[in-house]
C-alpha cells in the first residue's frame, strides 16, 4: 500500500497571512454553484497549499476552526451536525471548465473526506484534477488575501471578485471589463435571474457592495441596454489609494478592540457593529454601555 502523508494541521490565527492563488483561466473558464461556505471552505484550503507544493496534502481542521473559518458560531452544539453536511455536500459538488479547444471538463472539488467522531476533526483533500490550476504556478495567475472573503455573505461577491481580480494581471493600478448579461450569469451561475433588473438588485448590487467595503479594491458598474433590455454591464475595477486602505484598517482595529473589550460584559458583536456604525460614542440608553475606546 502506498504511504499516507501525514495531514497538514494549520492555525486560523495565521489567516491575514495567507493567499489565495489560482490560475487565471480556472477563474475566468470555470462554472460552480457553490454556496458561500462551500466556497470559503475551498478559498480556506487554497491559501494553505504552499509554492513549492507538486503535490496535494491531507488537511485537517477542527471543529471550532471550521467554525471560525466559516463565521459560525462555535458555541451551538448543532454546528457539528451542519459542518458534517456542509463537507458532505462539498464533497459532491463539481465543476465545469472550459478548455482552449472548446471543449467542458467537470470534476469534482474534494476527492476524501473524513470526519473523526473521537476528535471531533475534518480531514479533506482536492481532488488530483484540480493540480494544473492550483499547484506550482509560475505566470497567468491571481493572487488574493483570503481575509477579504471570509467576511462575505453573498456567494456572487467572492465569485465576482476573484473574476475581476483575475483581469488585473496585466494592469495592477485600474482595469476595465465588460461582459453580455447572459455571459456574466453564466459565469456566476444566476441564469435564474431572467430580468436585468432582477439581476442588478438581487446579484450585482449586494456582491458591489461587499467587494467595497471588505476588500482593498473598488469596483463600479454601468449597465448597458440594447432597446428596452439590459445586455452588458461593464466594470471598473481598481485598487484603493493607500489613504483609503488605512482608513479601513484603522477603523477595523478599533472595531476588534471594541468587541474584545465588550465580551466580557456579555454585549454581542452584532450590537457592537451597530452601534459603531451609527456613531462611535452613542449608544442607545436601553443597552448596556460599550467600552469604546
Amino acid at each position: 500500500m502506498p504511504k499516507t502523508k501525514k495531514p497538514v494541521v494549520y492555525s486560523t490565527g495565521e489567516k491575514r497571512e495567507f493567499l489565495v492563488v489560482k490560475r487565471n483561466d480556472f477563474i475566468q473558464k470555470s462554472r460552480h454553484q457553490l454556496t458561500v461556505q462551500e466556497q470559503k471552505i475551498v478559498l480556506y484550503m487554497i491559501s494553505r497549499i504552499k509554492p513549492d507544493d507538486k503535490d496535494f496534502m491531507e488537511q485537517e481542521f477542527s471543529t471550532p476552526e471550521f467554525c471560525r473559518i466559516c463565521d459560525i458560531d462555535a458555541g451551538n452544539g448543532g454546528n457539528y451536525t451542519y459542518l458534517k453536511a456542509t463537507v458532505q455536500k462539498l464533497r459532491d459538488r463539481s465543476v465545469w471548465v472550459r478548455t482552449d479547444d472548446n471543449k467542458e471538463i467537470l470534476f469534482g472539488w474534494i476527492s476524501r473526506a473524513v470526519v473523526d467522531h473521537n476528535t471531533g476533526k475534518i480531514t479533506l483533500r482536492f481532488d488530483e484534477s484540480l493540480k494544473p490550476y492550483l499547484l506550482d504556478l509560475k505566470k497567468n495567475f491571481t493572487t488574493y488575501n483570503l481575509s477579504y472573503t471570509l467576511s462575505m455573505k453573498s456567494q456572487y461577491g467572492i465569485r465576482l471578485f476573484e473574476l475581476l481580480k483575475s483581469y488585473l494581471y496585466k494592469d495592477s493600478k485600474k482595469k476595465r471589463v465588460s461582459f453580455t448579461l447572459d455571459e456574466l450569469k453564466h459565469m456566476l451561475f444566476a441564469q435564474s435571474y431572467k430580468q436585468g433588473g432582477h439581476f442588478k438588485t438581487r446579484v450585482l448590487e449586494p456582491a458591489i457592495k461587499e467587494i467595497n467595503e471588505l476588500t482593498d479594491y473598488h469596483v463600479t458598474y454601468e449597465l448597458t441596454k440594447t432597446d428596452r433590455a439590459y445586455t452588458d454591464v461593464h466594470f471598473v475595477f481598481s485598487e484603493k489609494t493607500l489613504e483609503e486602505r488605512m482608513a479601513k484598517l484603522d477603523y477595523k482595529k478599533m472595531q476588534e478592540t471594541v468587541q474584545e473589550r465588550n465580551h466580557q460584559k456579555g454585549i454581542s458583536r452584532a450590537s457592537v457593529n451597530k452601534a459603531m456604525k451609527a456613531d462611535a460614542r452613542i449608544v442607545r440608553s436601553d443597552q448596556p454601555t460599550l467600552d469604546l475606546l
